[in-house]
């Protein structure tokens, strides 16, 4: 429930962020909350509330790029191709999803395997 709770703050602020700072800088700030949470996962984990708080900064990271890149996309559309604004916010969202499909499979490999600790 939290770790939802933090991905919809994650998609409003990614939205915010955006409109505030522009795709590029928002994109960093988020990419460097991500790397952050990521990077003491291993030093989190064998504590629960650390590891708690990880997953909510990690949740509303991973959460808010979404928003930041589409609209980076259709900025960048409605530059270069205005008739294909739809089409290539469609082949955004389709590349995540390819990606969330891809990487929750080699996920599951790994935590099967050599565990939780082995997954980026």
């Amino acid at each position: 429930m939290a770790f939802g709770a933090a991905a919809v703050v994650g998609n409003v602020g990614g939205g915010r962020l955006s409109d505030a700072l522009g795709t590029r800088r928002s994109l960093m700030a988020a990419l460097v909350g991500l790397v952050l949470a990521l990077a003491t996962l291993p030093f989190s984990a064998p504590h629960v509330l650390t590891m708690f708080a990880n997953l909510l900064l990690w949740s509303a990271c991973g959460f808010c790029l979404g928003p930041i890149v589409q609209s980076g996309v259709v900025a960048a559309a409605e530059e270069v191709a205005p008739d294909a604004v739809a089409t290539a916010s469609g082949f955004n969202i389709a590349t995540f999803n390819f990606g969330i499909a891809t990487f929750s499979a080699i996920g599951g490999v790994l935590v099967a395997g050599p565990g939780i600790l082995m997954t980026p």
